[in-house]
This record gives C-alpha cells, structure tokens and sequence, in this order.
C-alpha cells in the first residue's frame, strides 16, 4: 500500500535517545537490553537500489530498559561489516545478497578487512578444526548478518545464513570480530537453539566436497571464563550428518529447525538451491534467489535426531502435501511421539512480493493465497502396523499412516485465520509441551485486512483461540515480540511482552510497546522522537 512505502527507505543512525514512558511503572525484574535487527538500513546507494528486502544491509537498535521502564535508552547503529565497507566505498552492493547479484568477478575489489587466505586475518574468531580447503567459503560471501542475534558465553553475536557471524558490543552497539566457520561449513541459520543444558545447536551445510546437512554443536561455556580468539571453541561438535539429499544437485533452504529436550528436528522442505547454478552465479551475474527453485510435486521429509548419539531415527517422514517454511514455532516430546508445530505457506510466493519496487508501489499483499497458517505434525517414533493412524486419533486431524518404511504425515491446521509470522513463547516452554504462542503480521501487516495486522496475538495452540492487543492505527507494524517470565510466576503466561512498534505514516511516531502476556492488555509504552526501522528478530539480555 502507498502509505506503507516510508518502511522501506534508508534508515538513519541515532545515539542514546531517551523515551518516554507513559501508563504504568514496569515490574521491577524487567531490567535489560531489546536487541532488533534487520535488514532495513540501506536500500538506495548513489549508483543503485537493491531488488529485494532480503538485501538491506543491517541496522541494529538497542533499548536498554532501568528504572521500572522510566529510563529507557535507544541507540540505533548500521551493522560495519566487510558488507557494509564494500558497498559504501562503491555505492552499490557488492556482495551477492539474497536477490541482488554482486559484481561480477572481473570487477571484484575484496574490502582489506578480509583475506583470501586460510589463515584468518587480525580480528576474525575462526572455529579451530582440521581446516579442508574443499569446504572454505568463498571469501566475498557476504557478513551482512541481518538475520539474528544469539550469544554464545559472554559474546553476543549478529547473524546472517552463511559461514559468518559478527561480534557486536550489546552496550554501544559497536561491530567487532568477524566469526568464521567456513572451515566447518559453506552455509548455516542465523537462528542457532540453547538448550536447557546451556549448549547452543545449529543446522549447518555443505556443499563443496558433496552434499551434505550437519547438525552442529557448541557445549556449554565454562561460565567463569571469558571467550576470546585463542580460546573459541575448538571442540565444537558434528552431532549427525544427515544422508545425502534426496534432490540430486539441490540443497533445501533451512531458515530454522526444531529441538525437544532429547531430539533434534529438520525439515528438508522442496524449495531448494540449484547447486549448479550457485556455483556460477557470481561469474554469470545472478543472484541467490535466481539458483532456488520450487518443486510442488515434492513433498516435505522430516527428520529426527537423537541428541545424544547423533543416531538418526531410521524412519522416513514424509509429509503428504508440500509446503514452505520459514519459523518453526516449538517441539516437544509426548509419550513416544515428537509434536512439530511450524508455521507454514503453500508456496514460496510471498518473497516475490517483497521485492523493494514491489513493497514501495504495490498492494499485492491484499490477497490471501499466500498467507501463512500453522500446521501441527506429529512423529511416532516407534514402528506399528501399516494403514493405521499410528497417533491414535489423540491430536485432531494430525495423522501418521505407515506404508512400509515411510511414515505419511498429515499436519493439523491450529488456527482459523491465515497471515501470522515471527512466533514467540515463554523461553522456559521452549522445547516442552506448551499452549500458548505470540505472533505479528509482520510483511502480511501490509494488507490492512489481515486479521493479524497492526496487532500482537496470542494464540492458545490446543484450542485456537486467539486474543490480540492492537496498535491505534493501520500506520503501526509491531515488531516479533521477547517474552519475559515472571521469575516468581506459576503459570505459562506470566509474563511480558516488548515489541518495537515502527510507523509507516510518521517515522518519528515509533514506540516500544509491554503488554501482559496473561490477559494481552497494554501496560505501558515509551514514545521516540525517532524511527525504529521495520526489522526482522528480536533478541533480549537480561541483566
């Protein structure tokens, strides 16, 4: 819609903003840091504009919370990477981004802070494994980590979805270290799980010497000891090596997986790389989107790993249907059986509608044929009898019918409306049997008759039912919320909700938003003379 298009413009840096907080004081436990990032920092540079959304380079804001929310701090910085520095010498991208292509080979001038070399240069974290000069990423893979942020002891790291990671200073907001695992693998998510336990897991490819998925992990940081170049962890761990992919050639995106307290989840979906085309896209002009293609006549494998032994069960879990995926929302184990909830789309067709040119003119988002639903699956993880429902009829209409050595999923639909992203939850139900998950319209928020537009919901996932706290107009677009338990509370909702509320009508409107997550009425809000740019993760540091 017209009046959305101030979204999608550069964005602007700011330091130490103060807010204002009207409605309530904040319960006295919620003192800490809101990290939000995105790649919404720069679209337009002097000799071109990116194509998609996907390609802006990293703005990261932080919202330091004091004083029962009366002093709230906001800093906003542009994320400096090798990314950054190249496309700003040059005024335009330089690195191939997701739909934008780099410069061709020819024309490539690497920025110094990044050598070619296996050696890493001054100032790189590299993950220290027996290196293979077969699995080294190509050195002008970009660092423009606008996806996330997780911390591994006491860094805290942006990330993006290939081998690199960006150090960053929650406090000031300053970009530090580069983290390179391409000595590990080509390609990983920018959305690693912790565990209960402490250690952090990831899904990781690669590419170069076969193709192959990895689950990674990093254990538990002794919490005495301070992380730094000598002593990053050198014992990170493949967990399991999945069997080669079932498309010959072709790699399926993974923006997320899932994790219980025992199992690991991953979810081969049919949107996939054509590894060919990847290899040349750069000489070739193309960028990573032009390489994925969609097959619908493929239908979705899940796959379950023991924690533990890294023992893949040896049951083949297909879905009957093909679907896209970005967010998995949570799993968690019951009985013999592994629950996946995951909100899903029939098709990728929603990211051809978040080209730049498409978000700045468009009113595309008014259909419905692409919006998003949740879907429930159940996995029974012990062999039964073919051509029986082997979950018993105990989760609606989400059935697993074995036929031989394949387990035939049917996903329950949890919900009635369509268009929801970005789900968040109590972090202490994370990975365990849950009810409750908060979610936005994030890019559908652009049809303004999207039931989940301009809101914040909360969806109790046994029932459906849905109660949503809404901004004052159709100008706001709630950011993905964090969600902060009460540390003396009983129950799964006690707690708080912080979104980061952007508009697109006055950028200087913005405002930081608590809400309770128990009855999801507003407690209070603190108001910027400042635009918080419309983003993707939040992140949260309690202090």
């Amino acid at each position: 819609m017209e009046f959305n298009k101030n979204l999608f413009i550069n964005a602007t840096t700011c330091k130490e903003k103060a807010g204002t907080l009207t409605g309530s004081d904040l319960p006295g436990w919620i003192q800490g840091t809101v990290l939000y990032n995105g790649p919404c920092g720069i679209y337009d540079y002097k000799n071109m504009t990116v194509n998609h959304w996907f390609d802006g380079l990293s703005i990261m804001s932080s919202f330091k919370i004091k004083d029962h929310g009366k002093d709230i701090i906001y800093t906003k910085k542009f994320l400096n990477s090798d990314a950054y520095s190249d496309n700003m010498d040059h005024g335009k991208a330089v690195r191939a981004e997701f739909g934008t292509p780099g410069l061709s080979e020819g024309c490539k001038q690497p920025h110094p802070g990044r050598k070619g070399s296996i050696k890493p240069p001054s100032g790189t974290f590299l993950l220290h494994r027996s290196p293979s000069t077969d699995n080294f990423t190509p050195k002008d893979a970009t660092d423009n980590c606008a996806c996330n942020f997780y911390q591994y002891g006491n860094l805290t790291m942006a990330s993006t979805e290939t081998a690199f990671d960006r150090i960053v200073d929650p406090d000031t907001l300053e970009t530090q270290d580069l983290v390179d695992m391409s000595n590990l693998v080509n390609i990983k998510t920018g959305r690693p799980l912790r565990d209960h336990n402490g250690d952090l897991y990831n899904v990781a490819a690669s590419f170069v010497a076969g193709l192959k998925y990895h689950f990674i992990k990093f254990p538990r940081p002794d919490e005495n000891g301070s992380i730094n170049q000598e002593n990053y962890p050198n014992d990170v761990k493949f967990v399991a090596t999945l069997p080669t992919p079932r498309f010959p050639h072709h790699l399926a995106y993974v923006h997320s997986f899932g994790m219980t307290d025992n199992y690991l989840v991953f979810c081969e979906q049919p949107w996939v790389s054509n590894m060919i085309k990847l290899t040349n896209c750069r000489s070739q002009g193309k960028s990573f989107k032009e390489c994925l293609e969609w097959m619908p006549s493929e239908n979705n494998r899940f796959y379950v790993i023991d924690k533990s032994t890294g023992r893949n069960m040896e049951i083949k879990y297909m879905t009957d249907a093909s679907f896209y995926f970005l967010n998995f929302i949570n799993c968690y184990e019951s009985g013999e059986h592994v629950i996946v909830d995951i909100i899903a789309y029939d098709d990728p067709e929603i990211l051809n509608d978040m080209y730049i040119e498409t978000l700045r003119t468009s009113s595309s988002f008014t259909g419905v044929a692409h919006k998003s639903k949740i879907l429930r699956f159940v996995l029974p993880l012990d062999y039964q009898e073919d051509h029986i429902d082997l979950n018993g009829g105990k989760w609606r209409d989400a059935t697993a019918i074995r036929a031989h050595n394949t387990i035939v999923l049917h996903g329950s639909i949890l919900t009635d409306r369509k268009g929801m992203e970005h789900p968040k939850l109590n972090p202490n139900f994370m990975f365990r049997k849950y009810n409750f998950t908060y979610v936005v319209g994030w890019m559908h928020s652009l049809d303004p008759d999207c039931y989940y537009a301009n809101a914040i919901t909360k969806i109790n996932v046994e029932t459906g039912d849905k109660t949503s706290w809404r901004a004052d107009d159709k100008y706001s677009h709630p950011s993905e919320v964090v969600f902060i338990p009460n540390p003396a509370g009983t129950s799964e909702d006690d707690g708080v909700l912080i979104s980061c509320v952007s508009n697109a009508r006055d950028q200087n409107k913005s405002y930081m938003v608590f809400i309770s997550a128990r009855n999801m009425k507003e407690i209070a809000r603190v108001e910027f003379d400042e635009t918080i740019p419309f983003g993707s993760h939040t992140y949260y540091i309690q202090q």
